[in-house]
Order: structure tokens, then C-alpha cells, then sequence
């Protein structure tokens, strides 16, 4: 659906953006507007480089899912396929140029019918099952696959970007989160930062300067940490078996443990001190993307922290060194960057130490 901004200053006359976006995109770009990094909880991305000009847009994939009964209108603009179909439990991602689509989804093997939205805006010519190859991207790099390959990777990815919900059941609800393919780049540890400031929430530290940074063998607490500041972790976490597994994560302040795009454990909101917090998720055994946020406020001297987890097989203990990796790639950006750019999404909005507001143009 078309959006129409307009921000005298910021936003050049006849500006048009044709990076994909989402709704929930828009409390993030409204929050940097606001002179605040967004918060880490969210699952939107800014979207002031793009509307700006200033920095570099994040791109990612975007990831609904929802259920209506009945069936599709039969309105004769639409395309025949498209006309009385039923509807139920449906699921839609965007990759790049691609749209995949599940109507009354009943399996995580479903078929997503596959739509160049770019070239086919109507979506009538369904790639799902064509011999041709689709360029995406993929982790920030661009990938060429067949269509039967981009078939896989979003079957995969949506189960990557999202959680079950007890009010809302999903027919997936009870498949193991995939693991990711690639695992030649990586090596042992995890990266660390700190981004020191006063932070209303846990941020996105995507742009935020970082203090000082580094990659340890564990998770804990740098000797570096600064008071008033937020401890930033990523890497990959090593599931040594299929089945599921159980996170506890302690905190004397705000924490935030997220696992591929999703949100495992939300200790930022309405966060108790020195508690504890556990959730489960079904994995596939293999590497996972992770990132841990803490918050460790002034005045503070001996903040807690710890993340543990138990599993098939496997009593609750803390993650052991060996069961951690970080991205080859990702070392780059970190001794290049910093302090500076994002580990993540790249994006490159920098702001004011003093005030952690955005240097936006004008």
C-alpha cells in the first residue's frame, strides 16, 4: 500500500522510495524522529536513511501472519487464482523483489505461492514452482537461488521471525526453528559492545557509537563496562541436538534475548530487579543467530547477568564457551566500524553522545 510522508526540511520534494517496508517500520522511524533510538523489543527497522537520504537503510525481510475466515472476494479485477479461495490460516513474506504468499495453511511443508511484486503487482504468474532464479538478499549479501532454494529459505525464515502465541494458534506452532546453513565463517566467541548513555528502554544500538568493544570466549560482564551504559551482545549459539530447549536469563536491570528475528525473553518492559525470566523454544540442531541486550545503570557496581539454558538431554547450566561462535564477516564490520556503524543491519544514523539524539539534516 502506498505511503505518503512529508517532513519539510528532511524530506526532499518527489522523494520515492521503493525499499519495502511494514507498519511496524514506522514506530521505529517515528521514535528516531523523536531523537531516540528505537527499542530493541521492536521488530521495525528506521526508516529515516531511506527517507532522509542519510545513512544506509536497513533491509530485511518483512513477516505476516494472521487468520480470516470465509473466502477471497471475487472481484473480477483479480486474478482467477485469486478469486473465492479459502482463506483461514494464511502467512505472507517479503524478500527483495519477492512476495510469498500461504493461503489456509495447514503445515510448515505448505507451499508458499512465490510473486515477483516488481514486475507482477497483480501477482497472476506464480514462481513457486518455476526453473528460473530469483536474487535476494540474504544476511546483507546478495544471493542467487533457484525458485525451489527461495521456496526453502522462507519456510525457514518464517519460522526464524516469529514465536507461538498462546491466543493465537498456528498450525506450526510446534516445528523446530531452523538453523541456519552456513557455518564455514564462523568462529569461536561472541561479539561485545558497550554503548554508554541514559536509555529510557533497551535500544536498537544500530548507529549508537560504541564505547569500547570486543569478542570474549563467553557470555559476561567485560571488565570495560561503564555505569549508565548498555552491554551488547551476537553470535551464534551451537544446539547440539534437535528438541526443546529452555532459556533463563537473570538481571539486576533491563535485558532482552533474542534468537534469529524473534523475541525469546523481554526483561526490558516492566522489569523486576534481580529476577529471572525463561522461556522454551524447539530448535534444530545447529547454529542460531543471537543477540543479548543489558542495561547496567549508574550507581550500579556489581550488576547481575547470566544466561543459562537445559535442553534434551542436558541439565540447566550456563552456555559453555564451546557452544558459542561469532561471524568472520561480522569481525570486519567490528574492528572497522567501530566505534560507528551497526553489527546488524548496517544501518549508519550516528548519534550525539551528550544527548543519543539523531543527527538528522537541516
Amino acid at each position: 500500500m502506498p505511503t505518503i510522508a512529508v517532513w519539510p526540511g528532511h524530506i526532499a520534494p518527489n522523494t520515492k522510495i521503493n525499499t519495502p517496508t511494514i507498519s511496524y517500520d514506522w514506530a521505529a522511524t517515528f521514535t528516531n524522529v523523536a531523537g531516540m533510538p528505537a527499542p530493541a523489543r521492536m521488530d521495525g527497522v528506521s526508516l529515516l536513511p531511506a527517507l532522509t537520504g542519510k545513512g544506509i537503510q536497513a533491509n530485511k525481510p518483512l513477516y505476516i501472519e494472521y487468520y480470516e475466515g470465509g473466502r477471497t472476494p471475487g472481484f473480477a479485477a483479480f486474478a482467477p487464482a485469486h478469486r473465492n479461495r479459502s482463506r483461514n490460516q494464511m502467512q505472507w513474506i517479503r524478500m527483495g523483489d519477492f512476495a510469498g504468499v500461504r493461503y489456509d495453511v495447514r503445515g510448515k511443508d505448505d507451499d508458499f505461492e512465490i510473486y515477483n511484486v516488481i514486475k507482477d503487482p497483480g501477482e497472476r504468474n506464480n514462481l513457486g514452482h518455476d526453473n528460473g532464479t530469483a536474487t535476494v538478499l540474504l544476511d546483507g549479501q546478495k544471493r542467487q537461488l533457484s525458485f525451489s532454494q527461495l521456496q526453502v529459505e522462507m519456510k525457514d525464515r518464517v519460522l526464524q521471525m516469529r514465536r507461538p502465541n498462546v491466543s493465537a494458534p498456528r498450525p506450526y506452532d510446534s516445528v523446530q526453528v531452523p538453523a541456519i546453513l552456513e557455518s564455514k565463517q564462523l568462529l569461536p566467541g561472541v561479539h561485545w559492545a558497550v554503548y554508554k548513555g541514559r536509555f529510557p528502554w533497551l535500544p536498537q544500538v544500530d548507529g549508537i557509537p560504541a564505547a569500547v568493544s570486543g569478542h570474549a570466549a563467553k557470555i559476561e560482564l567485560p571488565k570495560d563496562l561503564h555505569n549508565n551504559g548498555v552491554l551488547y551482545f551476537d553470535g551464534y549459539l551451537t544446539v547440539p541436538s534437535d528438541g526443546e530447549y529452555t532459556f533463563y536469563l537473570s538481571a539486576g536491570s533491563k535485558a532482552l534475548f533474542r534468537l534469529h528475528d524473534a523475541t525469546v525473553i523481554d526483561a526490558d518492559y516492566d522489569h523486576t530487579g534481580n529476577s529471572e525470566r525463561t522461556a522454551s523454544v524447539n530448535l534444530q540442531a545447529g547454529n542460531h543467530p543471537f543477540r543479548l541486550y543489558f542495561s547496567n545503570p549508574e550507581g550500579v557496581d556489581s550488576p547481575l547477568l547470566a544466561l543459562q539454558w537445559s535442553g534434551p538431554g542436558m541439565a540447566r547450566q550456563a552456555i559453555a564457551d564451546g557452544m558459542l561462535k561469532r561471524s568472520r564477516r561480522q569481525d570486519k564490520i567490528f574492528s572497522a566500524d567501530f566505534p560507528g556503524r551497526s553489527s546488524i543491519h548496517g544501518r549508519s544514523l550516528t548519534f550525539d553522545k551528550r544527548l543519543l539524539r539523531p543527527h538528522l539534516p537541516g
